[in-house]
């Protein structure tokens, strides 16, 4: 598997030219980002795996269900915005 560019982002402050408090301080921040990257993509995960037990051809717009759901998550989503 090829390491996306992310990933390789993820160890650039190994490389640079920093004193120990100044990468970690980079890790650590870097860490951070990718713990909501992957709750994003944990989040989106369930929300396809959901989509793909429903019993309409097009659960986005067929559901009331999964309707109501898209509409809980956008507005959820503008409200952090």
């Amino acid at each position: 598997m090829i390491p996306s560019s992310s990933s390789v982002m993820s160890f650039g402050c190994l490389w640079a030219r920093a004193d120990a408090s100044e990468w970690k301080a980079i890790a650590t921040r870097r860490l951070e980002a990718l713990d909501e990257e992957i709750a994003t993509l944990v989040q989106a995960r369930a929300y396809l795996s959901g989509a793909l037990l429903c019993r309409y051809d097009h659960p986005a717009t067929d559901c009331k269900i999964m309707g109501a759901e898209i509409d809980r998550r956008l507005s959820a989503r503008n409200e952090d915005e």
